[in-house]
């Protein structure tokens, strides 16, 4: 993986960057994320515990895309490493991505009390899921600000946004985080409409696998595409 993505020569802070520039590394980023989001209440029963398989599933996946593979003696053979992608070596990698995969992790932990409160289970909207959408919504509006900004200081793109495949699915998650905020405040089941705020969090947590089933997608056409990667399938 090292050599694939990282050189020797390239500055310390671009090698931490491309940690995450890979579908290995994001993959096991992931999983980092909901195994600590799932460790949080492990003592929590019913679909509560359906963080903790997302866990398994992506440090399966991960297991399965073998990051800590040897590389080949014919690679190394051919040269020391193969780089950095040109795109990736700038500053905001080390926010932009990070950011987006932390939150990426707290709205896929949103399942679970959508699920709950969908089933009957949750009466009132738990604490933690109130703080998990709040901290979901600002670490993603954050790191699609950085992503802007990024974009705008790229020669290839010079614009904020440009409407790829991944930019309108990224902006339906934040759409649908956005809604489930607006109403989760004093959420109880004793309003006609009360199916919405739990749906709208759900809703957001599907968006984000299918996001990143976008992002790695072969046949869309994205200036965020893992070159090669046609792991889309493990998201879906």
């Amino acid at each position: 993986y090292a050599w694939i993505y990282s050189g020797s020569e390239l500055p310390l802070h671009l090698k931490l960057a491309n940690i995450w520039g890979g579908d290995e590394g994001t993959t096991l980023l992931l999983a980092a994320i909901l195994t600590s989001l799932a460790g949080r209440y492990h003592a929590r029963m019913g679909s509560s515990q359906v963080t903790a398989w997302l866990a398994v599933w992506y440090l399966a996946f991960a297991a399965y895309l073998t990051p800590f593979a040897a590389t080949s003696v014919d690679w190394l053979a051919e040269k020391a490493s193969q780089g950095m992608n040109a795109h990736l070596m700038n500053f905001w990698m080390l926010l932009h991505a990070p950011l987006i995969f932390l939150a990426y992790g707290w709205v896929l932990s949103l399942a679970a009390p959508s699920l709950d409160a969908l089933s009957g289970r949750e009466m009132r909207w738990p604490a933690h899921g109130l703080t998990d959408a709040r901290r979901a919504w600002a670490l993603l509006t954050a790191g699609i600000g950085f992503g802007m900004v990024w974009a705008f200081e790229d020669s290839m793109y010079g614009q904020f946004w440009h409407w790829d495949p991944v930019q309108t699915s990224i902006f339906v998650i934040w759409c649908a985080l956005s809604a489930h905020l607006h109403g989760v405040r004093g959420w109880s089941t004793s309003t006609r409409t009360w199916r919405w705020v739990p749906l709208w969090a759900l809703m957001a947590a599907i968006f984000t696998a299918v996001t990143m089933a976008v992002t790695r997608n072969e046949v869309l056409a994205s200036s965020h595409r893992y070159a090669g990667s046609t792991s889309w399938i493990a998201h879906c």
